[in-house]
């Protein structure tokens, strides 16, 4: 059986869905060398790319403003992380899709440094939107590799940077309780903070 849970409001979305990601299946991906393979085993937590964009289903890109996010991760004063990028020097390349939304690598990430990772992201999130903070919308998406029950579980959120670290430490609460079900937060449209 397949686990699928979502929550959507008036200002985004938040999927959690079971994926066959995950650290091992990227660790292997055919873009990239061998030599490169065998580090990324070693690591933790994985900047992955996007395969495919519109008719181009060859195109396999970064979204702009990813090798910040590698330095801000890599940056971090957590030791238990390992942070690597699945794609050689040769082969990297950004897409700058020229929206309003923030776009976040996606990450994918030993299940039991989730909340880390989260609290990391939030903060380039600050960092990266500055002033737009408060009405600044993002895209993320985090799979987490393995999780206890054996399956990984791909967390995809849409919506307001102002409750993104709030909505995915919910959910991460909802998959560690087993709850089944998630709310994403509402902002107050004065301020940004969490209703």
């Amino acid at each position: 059986m397949t686990f699928s849970v979502e929550s959507e409001n008036r200002e985004g979305k938040i999927v959690l869905q079971e994926t066959d990601e995950s650290l091992a299946t990227w660790s292997c991906f055919s873009g990239i060398s061998e030599t490169l393979q065998d580090e990324l085993r070693k690591a933790n937590v994985l900047i992955v790319p996007h395969v495919g964009y519109g008719s181009r289903e060859d195109l396999v890109y970064f979204p702009r403003g990813t090798e910040e996010l590698l330095s801000s991760l890599r940056n971090a004063s957590d030791a238990s992380l390992d942070v690597d990028i699945c794609a050689d020097d040769s082969t990297y390349q950004e897409i700058d899709l020229h929206s309003d939304i923030l776009r976040i690598a996606q990450l994918v990430v030993a299940h039991f440094l989730s909340p880390v990772v989260v609290d990391l992201v939030s903060t380039f999130i600050k960092q990266q939107l500055g002033r737009r903070f408060v009405n600044g919308k993002v895209i993320s998406t985090i799979v987490l590799s393995e999780t206890p029950t054996g399956r990984s579980i791909k967390i995809r959120y849409e919506g307001p940077a102002a409750t993104y670290q709030s909505a995915l430490h919910d959910a991460l609460e909802s998959l560690r309780t087993g709850s089944g079900s998630i709310e994403l937060p509402e902002t107050t449209a004065r301020d940004g903070e969490t209703a």
